[in-house]
Protein backbone atom coordinates (compact mmCIF):
# COMPACT_ATOMS: atom_id res chain seq x y z
CA UNK A 1 0.00 0.00 0.00
CA UNK A 2 1.58 3.26 -0.83
CA UNK A 3 1.97 5.70 1.95
CA UNK A 4 -0.12 8.36 1.01
CA UNK A 5 -3.15 5.52 1.19
CA UNK A 6 -1.76 4.58 3.94
CA UNK A 7 -2.56 8.19 5.22
CA UNK A 8 -5.53 8.81 3.86
CA UNK A 9 -6.70 5.57 5.03
CA UNK A 10 -5.63 6.41 8.32
CA UNK A 11 -7.58 9.72 8.05
CA UNK A 12 -10.80 7.66 7.44
CA UNK A 13 -11.09 5.68 10.70
CA UNK A 14 -13.85 7.60 12.07
CA UNK A 15 -16.84 8.54 9.49
CA UNK A 16 -18.43 11.74 9.59
CA UNK A 17 -20.08 11.62 13.32
CA UNK A 18 -24.60 11.55 13.39
CA UNK A 19 -25.61 13.75 15.50
CA UNK A 20 -27.28 13.27 18.52
CA UNK A 21 -30.93 12.57 16.14
CA UNK A 22 -29.81 10.28 14.49
CA UNK A 23 -28.78 12.88 11.58
CA UNK A 24 -26.07 13.65 9.59
CA UNK A 25 -24.56 17.05 10.43
CA UNK A 26 -25.56 19.85 7.99
CA UNK A 27 -22.44 21.23 6.60
CA UNK A 28 -21.44 18.08 4.87
CA UNK A 29 -25.05 18.14 3.43
CA UNK A 30 -24.84 18.38 -0.57
CA UNK A 31 -23.48 16.83 -3.80
CA UNK A 32 -19.78 16.10 -4.62
CA UNK A 33 -17.95 15.38 -7.19
CA UNK A 34 -14.79 12.64 -6.98
CA UNK A 35 -11.67 14.82 -7.87
CA UNK A 36 -9.29 11.97 -7.26
CA UNK A 37 -9.25 8.02 -6.88
CA UNK A 38 -6.48 6.53 -5.21
CA UNK A 39 -6.01 3.16 -5.53
CA UNK A 40 -4.06 0.12 -3.46
CA UNK A 41 -1.65 -1.19 -6.72
CA UNK A 42 -0.08 -4.23 -4.56
CA UNK A 43 -3.71 -5.69 -3.91
CA UNK A 44 -4.36 -7.79 -7.35
CA UNK A 45 -8.08 -8.28 -6.41
CA UNK A 46 -8.10 -4.33 -7.37
CA UNK A 47 -5.93 -4.21 -10.53
CA UNK A 48 -9.07 -3.43 -12.64
CA UNK A 49 -9.30 0.17 -10.95
CA UNK A 50 -5.99 2.46 -11.72
CA UNK A 51 -4.99 5.96 -9.84
CA UNK A 52 -7.72 8.64 -11.14
CA UNK A 53 -9.77 6.06 -12.95
CA UNK A 54 -12.17 7.76 -15.33
CA UNK A 55 -14.77 5.31 -14.97
CA UNK A 56 -14.54 6.95 -11.43
CA UNK A 57 -13.52 10.42 -11.79
CA UNK A 58 -16.19 12.65 -11.51
CA UNK A 59 -19.36 10.71 -10.18
CA UNK A 60 -21.75 12.10 -7.77
CA UNK A 61 -21.81 11.13 -3.95
CA UNK A 62 -25.29 12.93 -2.73
CA UNK A 63 -25.26 13.47 1.05
CA UNK A 64 -28.70 14.15 2.57
CA UNK A 65 -29.39 14.80 6.45
CA UNK A 66 -29.89 11.16 6.53
CA UNK A 67 -27.90 8.89 4.04
CA UNK A 68 -24.75 9.10 2.04
CA UNK A 69 -24.98 7.80 -1.07
CA UNK A 70 -22.70 7.07 -4.18
CA UNK A 71 -24.14 7.77 -7.37
CA UNK A 72 -24.04 3.70 -8.05
CA UNK A 73 -26.60 3.45 -4.49
CA UNK A 74 -23.69 2.55 -2.86
CA UNK A 75 -24.41 3.75 0.86
CA UNK A 76 -20.93 4.74 2.15
CA UNK A 77 -19.23 6.11 5.19
CA UNK A 78 -16.89 9.14 4.72
CA UNK A 79 -15.04 11.96 6.56
CA UNK A 80 -14.45 15.45 5.91
CA UNK A 81 -9.96 15.55 5.07
CA UNK A 82 -10.07 19.49 4.27
CA UNK A 83 -12.24 22.71 3.57
CA UNK A 84 -14.66 21.52 1.11
CA UNK A 85 -13.26 18.31 0.74
CA UNK A 86 -14.73 14.61 1.64
CA UNK A 87 -12.92 11.17 1.15
CA UNK A 88 -14.62 7.79 1.84
CA UNK A 89 -13.88 4.37 0.73
CA UNK A 90 -15.27 3.06 -2.25
CA UNK A 91 -14.23 -0.46 -1.68
CA UNK A 92 -11.11 -2.19 1.05
CA UNK A 93 -8.38 -0.83 -1.16
CA UNK A 94 -10.24 2.10 -3.61
CA UNK A 95 -10.19 5.30 -1.74
CA UNK A 96 -11.82 8.27 -3.28
CA UNK A 97 -11.90 12.13 -2.45
CA UNK A 98 -14.63 14.46 -3.72
CA UNK A 99 -14.93 18.13 -3.95
CA UNK A 100 -18.38 20.09 -2.91
CA UNK A 101 -20.02 20.69 -6.10
CA UNK A 102 -20.46 25.23 -5.61
CA UNK A 103 -23.99 26.24 -5.36
CA UNK A 104 -25.37 27.46 -8.82
CA UNK A 105 -22.21 25.87 -10.66
CA UNK A 106 -23.20 24.68 -13.90
CA UNK A 107 -22.22 21.42 -15.54
CA UNK A 108 -18.86 21.25 -17.43
CA UNK A 109 -18.05 19.15 -20.61
CA UNK A 110 -14.69 18.48 -22.11
CA UNK A 111 -15.52 20.98 -24.52
CA UNK A 112 -16.76 24.53 -24.38
CA UNK A 113 -20.93 24.50 -23.77
CA UNK A 114 -21.00 28.02 -24.78
CA UNK A 115 -20.06 26.31 -28.31
CA UNK A 116 -22.27 23.72 -27.58
CA UNK A 117 -24.06 23.36 -31.56
CA UNK A 118 -25.73 19.77 -31.60
CA UNK A 119 -28.93 18.71 -30.02
CA UNK A 120 -26.20 16.02 -28.56
CA UNK A 121 -23.67 19.08 -26.70
CA UNK A 122 -26.51 20.72 -25.45
CA UNK A 123 -28.30 17.88 -23.98
CA UNK A 124 -23.91 16.38 -22.28
CA UNK A 125 -24.06 20.29 -21.12
CA UNK A 126 -27.39 20.39 -19.48
CA UNK A 127 -26.86 17.54 -17.10
CA UNK A 128 -23.31 17.15 -14.49
CA UNK A 129 -24.04 13.28 -15.21
CA UNK A 130 -23.33 13.57 -18.42
CA UNK A 131 -20.77 16.12 -18.34
CA UNK A 132 -18.68 14.10 -15.99
CA UNK A 133 -19.15 11.16 -18.58
CA UNK A 134 -18.26 13.13 -21.63
CA UNK A 135 -14.75 14.50 -19.44
CA UNK A 136 -14.14 10.93 -18.71
CA UNK A 137 -14.17 9.49 -22.28
CA UNK A 138 -11.75 12.18 -22.94
CA UNK A 139 -9.51 11.12 -20.47
CA UNK A 140 -9.83 7.67 -20.73
CA UNK A 141 -9.16 8.53 -24.81
CA UNK A 142 -5.98 10.66 -24.08
CA UNK A 143 -4.61 7.70 -21.55
CA UNK A 144 -5.49 5.15 -23.77
CA UNK A 145 -3.33 6.75 -26.96
CA UNK A 146 -0.57 7.55 -23.94
CA UNK A 147 -0.50 4.00 -23.44
CA UNK A 148 -0.70 2.58 -26.33
CA UNK A 149 0.70 5.21 -28.82
CA UNK A 150 1.21 2.19 -31.80
CA UNK A 151 -2.53 2.16 -31.54
CA UNK A 152 -3.40 5.83 -32.07
CA UNK A 153 -4.40 5.38 -35.77
CA UNK A 154 -6.87 2.55 -33.95
CA UNK A 155 -8.16 4.74 -31.31
CA UNK A 156 -8.64 7.62 -33.47
CA UNK A 157 -10.89 5.82 -36.17
CA UNK A 158 -13.08 3.88 -33.27
CA UNK A 159 -13.28 7.21 -31.57
CA UNK A 160 -14.68 9.24 -34.67
CA UNK A 161 -17.43 6.29 -35.01
CA UNK A 162 -18.36 6.22 -31.63
CA UNK A 163 -18.53 9.86 -31.75
CA UNK A 164 -20.36 9.41 -34.69
CA UNK A 165 -22.94 6.83 -32.94
CA UNK A 166 -22.52 9.53 -29.47
CA UNK A 167 -24.31 12.13 -32.02
CA UNK A 168 -26.99 9.95 -32.98
CA UNK A 169 -28.26 9.71 -29.91
CA UNK A 170 -29.60 13.62 -29.52
CA UNK A 171 -31.77 14.85 -27.06
CA UNK A 172 -31.81 11.18 -25.33
CA UNK A 173 -29.98 11.27 -22.22
CA UNK A 174 -30.41 7.61 -21.50
CA UNK A 175 -28.63 6.49 -25.56
CA UNK A 176 -25.91 8.74 -24.08
CA UNK A 177 -25.40 7.69 -20.66
CA UNK A 178 -24.84 4.30 -21.79
CA UNK A 179 -22.70 4.91 -24.53
CA UNK A 180 -20.38 7.39 -22.88
CA UNK A 181 -19.68 4.78 -19.66
CA UNK A 182 -19.49 2.25 -22.22
CA UNK A 183 -16.75 3.68 -24.14
CA UNK A 184 -15.01 4.53 -21.05
CA UNK A 185 -15.17 1.13 -20.16
CA UNK A 186 -13.69 0.07 -23.55
CA UNK A 187 -10.76 2.43 -23.60
CA UNK A 188 -9.79 1.52 -19.79
CA UNK A 189 -9.79 -2.23 -21.19
CA UNK A 190 -6.98 -1.21 -24.06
Amino acid sequence: MSAALSVLLLLLSDDIPVTGNGRLPSEVAGTWDVVRVAVDNQDASHWGSVPNDPRLLGRTLTIDPVQVQFEDGKELGCKPVGSGQLALHYDNQVLLLFQRRPPGSKPTASFDCAKAASSTERTICASFDLASWDRSVAQAWRAALDRRPQKQAHFRKTQKEWLHARDACGYKADCLDDLQWRRVDELTQE
